[in-house]
């Protein structure tokens, strides 16, 4: 934690360097220089900007490409699981292919981010007859993690994660019906007011400041061990009547502003999408030994 503070330390330290290094020269040899020195000056620190932004829009691209390795073995994981028709996978061997797509995608996310990022998958416990969007009697339950965050995350307390105690799980599920709202992200939850969590009754509330803005809860009155998320529903991109949401999809980082929606939310909604297939296929082995009570 401490290191991932320090290198996001060094990157505003070194943005503030750089903007401040071409304004103090322009300021410089403002006043000495001619009007068309001036001109001259101008565009020259344009050039530098764009330059230095360009750098780091491009170290971006970069993770991204780097990342492409990762984030394809999932579907490639998917595909094999789902296709596997021989009737010989076992409860345990479908969740140990989960594991793995938990770690491919932390390790995609952490090149993208710089950030060590964790992952999870959530499945919806059941889905009795009487639920309604107003009034959601439904909890997820971790199916899967990554292998770094199943050592870090692992406690001896047992909490019931209801949908409508966590923000990001209730404002997907009573949004089902928009495809652009089937995600929940948020890049600075410290600096979220509304947002509820179970898991605060394991780690505490948030830390009130008087301090505005959130940022002294952002620094040291946060007790998640993440400040930055995205979470997808785990349900198909074009659903049929039939289908209902089998859980979601989690990414996490310890540091805040490392996602971008643009392209990590379409990543996460499109993965997320793509293991419906397989968690739905564990949900009905598990449905079955249970006599139906389960979600799907």
């Amino acid at each position: 934690m401490i290191r991932q503070i320090s290198r996001l330390a060094i990157v505003f330290i070194g943005v503030a360097a750089s903007l401040f290094t071409i304004l103090e020269t322009i300021h410089h040899f403002h006043k000495p220089a001619s009007p068309d020195g001036r001109i001259g000056l101008y565009i020259l620190g344009a050039y530098a900007l764009f330059f230095f932004l360009y750098a780091v829009v491009s170290s971006r691209k970069g993770g991204y490409a780097e990342a492409l390795q990762h984030l394809h073995l999932p579907y490639h994981f998917c595909l094999s699981s789902v296709l596997n028709t021989q009737g010989t996978q076992t409860e345990s061997e479908i969740r140990t292919v989960g594991e793995k797509i938990c770690n491919q995608i932390a390790s995609a996310f952490s090149i993208i981010t710089g950030t060590v990022c964790s992952v999870c998958i959530k499945i919806i416990d059941q889905m009795p007859e009487d639920i309604t969007k107003e009034n959601p009697n439904l909890s997820v339950s971790t199916w899967c993690r990554d292998d770094t965050s199943t050592t870090e995350r692992h406690h001896k307390t047992e909490i019931t994660n209801w949908l409508n105690r966590n923000t990001d799980f209730i404002r997907i599920f009573r949004n089902l019906d928009s495809p652009q709202k089937r995600i929940f992200f948020c890049n600075n939850l410290p600096w979220l007011p509304s947002y509820i969590n179970t898991s605060f009754e394991i780690h505490g509330e948030p830390k009130n400041s008087i301090i505005p803005g959130g940022i002294a809860r952002m620094i040291w009155g946060w007790p998640l061990l993440y400040r930055s998320t995205i979470v997808a529903a785990i349900y198909p991109i074009k659903p049929l009547p039939e289908d209902r949401l089998a859980g979601y999809l989690c990414v996490d980082s310890p540091l805040p502003w490392v996602f971008r929606k643009r392209f990590d939310g379409k990543i996460m909604n499109d993965i997320a999408a793509g293991l419906y297939p397989l968690v739905t296929k564990w949900l009905l082995m598990v449905s079955e030994q249970k006599g139906g009570n389960h979600a799907l």
